[in-house]
């Protein structure tokens, strides 16, 4: 099977720089690049729920119209798989998702099922084990540091002398108390 991976284009103010690792990878190790199409613009919504719609209708037949001997790595955001496909829809799909929160679930649930996805790679460990659970399909867990270059420089985590490294950007409360401390010899 010939496999492709989806060349995203990415937005000025993107933290996801680390999937543009994976694709930026995945393409040096040898895969072949579909570009971007139509990103954000009317007629990708337009097709999006076009595509969506035919699917949902015709599953069968369009099951029977995909091409089977190729598939698309795809790099996504949990809640919008389906459109970030686009449009290479009849291409089997191997998504590679991030930010896969718990509201998003239903949706990337309906849009695996969709896809007719058998193989996910994601973010986070414990969503490999609930798809696998869930859905019963291939999931697995690749860690987002793809390379070390794009993080800010430092030591190894091993030699660093703090305990607490970061909370996140949703916990900047903590984070400011944890600098203060610090600051004060804690």
């Amino acid at each position: 099977m010939e496999i492709f991976i989806k060349n995203r284009i990415r937005g000025k103010h993107q933290f996801q720089f680390f999937m543009h690792g994976f694709v930026e990878a995945s393409i040096k190790l040898g895969f072949k690049a579909k570009r971007e199409v139509g990103k954000g613009g009317r007629l990708q919504k337009y097709e999006t729920k076009l595509c969506r719609g035919l699917m949902q209708m015709t599953g069968r037949l369009w099951h029977k119209l995909m091409v089977k001997d190729k598939a698309l790595l795809v790099t996504s955001r949990g809640q919008n798989l389906f459109s970030s496909v686009f449009p290479y829809y009849r291409y089997k799909v191997i998504p590679m998702i991030w930010d896969v929160w718990p509201g998003y679930w239903e949706t990337l649930y309906v849009d695996l099922r969709l896809l007719q996805c058998d193989i996910v790679f994601v973010t986070v460990r414990q969503m490999a084990e609930k798809l696998k659970a869930d859905l019963g399909i291939k999931a697995y867990w690749i860690p987002e540091g793809i390379d070390l270059g794009d993080y800010c420089p430092g030591n190894d985590l091993f030699q660093r002398s703090i305990d607490v490294y970061e909370l996140g950007r949703q916990k900047q409360e903590y984070n400011a108390v944890i600098e203060n401390v610090l600051q004060m010899g804690g």
